[in-house]
């Protein structure tokens, strides 16, 4: 596992750099592609204003951009299907768990394939923003199997089960990840101060929130009932 020194770059800048790192791109040269199991990947998805948007916390464009350089509407029903596979290009399974980033940082305003309707009733458009984090929780539970338990992707797990509602759940992903001091992200350390807070325990929940406190640039990501990322 790796670690993130939250001490010294800003959260945002360093789960943008551990989701979206240059993978290697070792495969064999000279074999018809027919030839293989899983075609080799031959083409980059152009991560860099995806990074730059991530790092800004501009979430709403995070989305419009990862869903541009992505197949939004089949990943989502794999996602739904839990029938995710290894991305066809380089950095595509980053951009995505970017996308799943950015539903949960906007509570489902914005969705794998598309953001929220303007035209929906109240009712309707909050089952969709519902739905819309059920969908990046999938995403961030098959990445986070693959990614061999990631700490990046973990605390946005985390992060997702929480913002569902879910604190048992988020608390059985954040404590192990806190004890070894792998939270990466405030968001991350204000889940775990919601999760154990719902769970009674007080002393702890405030622990959290220090560590959220220290590592936000917006203290409203902090609150107990979390401020919606700006655009």
């Amino acid at each position: 596992m790796r670690s993130f020194p939250l001490a010294i770059a800003p959260a945002a800048a360093i789960l943008a750099a551990a989701l979206l790192a240059p993978p290697a791109r070792a495969q064999e040269c000279g074999m018809p592609l027919r030839y293989y199991e899983h075609a080799p990947r031959v083409a980059d998805i152009d991560a860099p204003p995806v990074r730059e948007a991530l790092e800004a916390g501009n979430y709403d464009e995070v989305a419009r951009l990862a869903r541009a350089r992505l197949d939004a509407g089949a990943l989502e029903r794999q996602a739904s299907a839990y029938e995710l596979r290894a991305g066809r290009k380089f950095n595509e399974e980053e951009v995505r768990v970017a996308l799943a980033a950015a539903v949960i940082r906007t509570r489902g305003a914005q969705g794998l394939a598309a953001p929220v309707s303007a035209k929906l009733s109240p009712k309707r458009a909050e089952a969709a923003r519902t739905r819309n984090m059920e969908r990046a929780r999938q995403v961030l539970q098959q990445e986070l199997q693959r990614a061999s338990g990631d700490p990046v992707v973990a605390t946005l797990l985390g992060e997702a089960h929480a913002a569902l509602g879910n604190h048992e759940l988020a608390a059985a992903v954040l404590e192990d990840l806190a004890a070894a001091d792998l939270i990466v992200s405030p968001e991350g350390w204000a889940a775990l101060a919601r999760a154990r807070a719902s769970a009674g325990d007080n002393a702890g929940a405030a622990l959290a929130h220090q560590r959220c406190a220290a590592a936000a640039r917006d203290l409203g990501v902090c609150s107990d009932d979390p401020v919606v990322a700006r655009s």
